[in-house]
């Protein structure tokens, strides 16, 4: 914690920022996180575990998303030295040559997808989405290629006219996709149902040629909603759902992935809207980490998308943000802290690590740090700075990620134990 250089914001923010600031940053422990996120790395296998008990108890595989917020984690968090080095360049080619492995055995070659041993083909929509851009990410980043054309690129020559053996029948034909897409509306009306699958699903949307014809679908969805509140009297948000609740600003953050190469309408009555939900309260039994993240992520996707196709409202994006920045800080320090473990991780569930993620089992559930909220705690924190228009404390220096990188060279000594010995 001592490690961060609050210097660097000197005359850029108030004294009252600057400590709200500061009291976010005494929550994050840069060097133990680095120290718990190597103790999860698996040699053998080439990957890491989602949490200890994924890691200590029998039945438990490393996984892919794990692995690759893990080695992602070290890289947005200055592990890799100040210079912003990507993991690719800092890993020794042994340990490069053992991730890209773990990857590319997951791969089918029936249908290009990847599978874990450990769930086999019984996995969600949205899981099997996300397990193909986590595995061709991390091989591809890595310099390596995949044993077999991949589902995107089966895809790809589909949308050409090629052959169209083991395309998925939602993907198959136009007419498919706009089934399966406007069964959603409902949902997505009222709570960003559907929003999270279609996020998991962008890279296949989009080697199939569908993803204009999705954009077209939410700017009508936004416009549609929009033009409702602003006859009824109300304050547009700006959103695709009409809720200003934390699944709305949810649906932001999903939806505004898609939107690289076009512009998101209504950026400053959605930065408002972010604005507005950052302060509310805490949800009860439906509060999840991701609850936390999601808004702070969501105004950086804006300013991302903004920077690019309207340049001319980041300043006053930024400005909605810095007049109420101390406030929202403090309320988001509160709500970090039910899912804050011992040794300075956090967990996916409040006291306790998720023992699913997309309905695929990754933990027993126990009072425990997950690598998933963890890196969504850590986004969280990097995000506040950046939707602020500010530079970055880092919580990690070039020492943290030596250490981590030394572990990984080394290895673990594993000791896998029964699920009754746990107490469960």
């Amino acid at each position: 914690m001592g490690k961060k250089n609050w210097e660097i914001l000197d005359g850029k923010v108030s004294e009252r920022e600057l400590c709200a600031l500061k009291s976010l940053g005494e929550h994050y422990d840069g060097s133990a996180i680095i120290d718990w996120l190597a103790g999860l790395w698996d040699k053998e296998t080439g990957g890491f575990y989602y949490a200890n008990s994924s890691r200590d108890c029998e039945g438990f595989l490393p996984d892919i998303e794990s692995t690759v917020q893990a080695l992602r984690w070290c890289e947005n968090n200055g592990a890799f030295d100040t210079l912003g080095v990507k993991y690719a360049a800092a890993l020794d080619s042994e340990t490069a040559k053992r991730l890209t492995g773990f990857a590319k055995s997951l791969q089918c070659e029936e249908d290009g997808y990847f599978y874990h041993p450990q769930w086999g083909k019984d996995i969600s929509g949205a899981k099997l989405g996300r397990d193909l851009g986590w595995s061709r990410a991390l091989i591809t980043t890595l310099g390596d290629t995949p044993n077999y054309p991949t589902a995107l690129d089966r895809l790809k020559a589909a949308s050409q006219g090629e052959a169209k053996d083991n395309i998925p029948e939602w993907l198959a034909s136009k007419e498919n996709y706009l089934a399966w897409l406007y069964e959603k509306t409902e949902n997505m009306r009222a709570n960003s149902g559907g929003a999270h699958l279609i996020n998991a699903n962008k890279s296949q949307i989009e080697a199939a040629g569908y993803l204009e014809l999705t954009l077209d679908y939410l700017d009508e969805m936004q416009e549609t909603i929009y033009n409702e509140q602003l006859a009824a009297g109300e304050r547009p948000t700006g959103l695709w759902q009409k809720p200003t609740d934390y699944r709305a600003v949810w649906g932001l953050l999903k939806y505004a992935a898609l939107y690289g190469k076009r512009p998101i309408r209504h950026q400053l009555d959605i930065a408002r809207t972010c604005v507005d939900v950052i302060q509310l309260p805490p949800e009860g039994a439906s509060y999840h980490m991701n609850d936390v993240f999601n808004q702070w992520s969501g105004l950086c996707s804006l300013i991302k998308n903004a920077q690019v196709h309207e340049p001319e409202v980041v300043s006053d994006i930024y400005a909605i943000v810095r007049e109420r920045l101390p406030e929202m800080v403090e309320n988001s320090i509160k709500k970090i802290l039910p899912f804050k473990q011992a040794d300075g991780t956090y967990s996916y569930c409040m006291g306790h690590s998720s023992p699913t993620t997309n309905g695929s089992s990754v933990s027993l559930g126990l009072p425990e740090g997950d690598v998933n909220a963890t890196a969504l705690s850590s986004s969280m924190y990097r995000s506040v700075f950046t939707a602020a228009g500010l530079d970055v404390v880092q919580m990690c220096d070039k020492e943290d990620g030596e250490r981590f990188l030394r572990v990984l060279k080394d290895g673990n000594t594993i000791k896998k134990r029964s699920k009754e010995s746990f107490g469960l």
